[in-house]
């Protein structure tokens, strides 16, 4: 807080000096009420007197002895001509004190002055979206008119946006989101099927030729023909199995039903001709290189 005794107008500048001339302390305790008092009154001319008086005093010796001294260069700014004595009569502990505090308001001003520019760029805005808001407000009134013309033509009613029209087109629109969301769902179910068919077949040919491989290597050993036989039948019982399970899941059209069916084909005439006593070796080996031909 600023001292009460300093100076805050011109007529207030002259203050009493804190150091007399060949005084006692009870004599310039009264002097400094006597010019203090007189300090408050508008009288100039003794105010200049006493002033031209103590700018040719000579310095006090304590003012010599004391450490903190104000230096030049904060007096070459050239202040106010009241400043400038009021900063010649204090103290350097007083004139400290005095230049800090007025630090501390210019930075507050600092302050104060950067909030008032924030504010003014936010009211700018606002204007901007302002006029903004204002251009668009006569296209609107213009696109309202010739709505209103439209509907008083025709003898709608004027209230929200599906009310002008008849029931039955409410309903429509309002039906349009279930049917989308349920055609949604039954594409979903769609794609779910043929992929499920799609490794469902991969799963049965892969069986099938795992199959016909372990066929192949049981046919090659003369010892085991009778038990070969009987592994063809019962494999060609399955190959009919699968054979209508992938017409069922495939179609027709499915290029493995071709090779199923020659399959079957295949396991019959080998069995026949293992009835009749014919080598199995030679067999196996035409019906392999067909298949692989095939």
């Amino acid at each position: 807080m600023i001292n009460s005794s300093w100076p805050n107008t011109p007529c207030q500048v002259q203050r009493p000096s804190l150091i007399e001339d060949d005084d006692d302390d009870h004599t310039n305790n009264k002097n400094e009420k006597q010019l203090l008092s007189r300090s408050f009154t508008f009288d100039k001319e003794p105010l200049k007197q006493k002033r031209i008086k103590r700018l040719n005093r000579p310095s006090p010796p304590i003012i010599e002895q004391q450490p903190q001294c104000l230096g030049r260069s904060l007096l070459s700014i050239d202040p106010l001509p009241y400043v400038r004595d009021m900063l010649n009569e204090l103290s350097n502990t007083k004139a400290f004190l005095y230049a800090r505090q007025c630090r501390i308001v210019a930075a507050k001003l600092r302050l104060c002055w950067s909030d008032v520019n924030e504010e003014i760029k936010s009211l700018l805005k606002h204007k901007e979206y302002m006029e903004a808001a204002i251009e668009h407000i006569p296209k609107d009134l213009i696109i309202n008119k010739e709505k209103a013309t439209l509907l008083n033509e025709n003898s709608l009613l004027f209230v929200g946006n599906l009310l002008a029209f008849t029931s039955d087109v409410i309903q429509v629109f309002q039906d349009v989101p279930k049917l989308i969301e349920e055609s949604c769902e039954i594409k979903k179910q769609a794609m779910n099927q043929i992929k499920d068919t799609k490794v469902y077949s991969l799963i049965v040919n892969q069986s099938i030729a795992q199959k016909l491989a372990d066929i192949i290597t049981l046919a090659m050993d003369k010892e085991n023909f009778h038990f070969c036989i009987k592994e063809r039948t019962a494999l060609n019982i399955q190959a009919k199995d699968i054979h209508e399970e992938l017409c069922f899941a495939c179609g027709d059209e499915t290029p493995s039903l071709k090779t199923i069916e020659e399959w079957s084909k295949w396991f019959r005439e080998s069995r026949e001709e293992a009835e009749d006593e014919v080598r199995p070796d030679r067999l196996v080996i035409e019906t392999t290189s067909e298949n692989i031909e095939q």
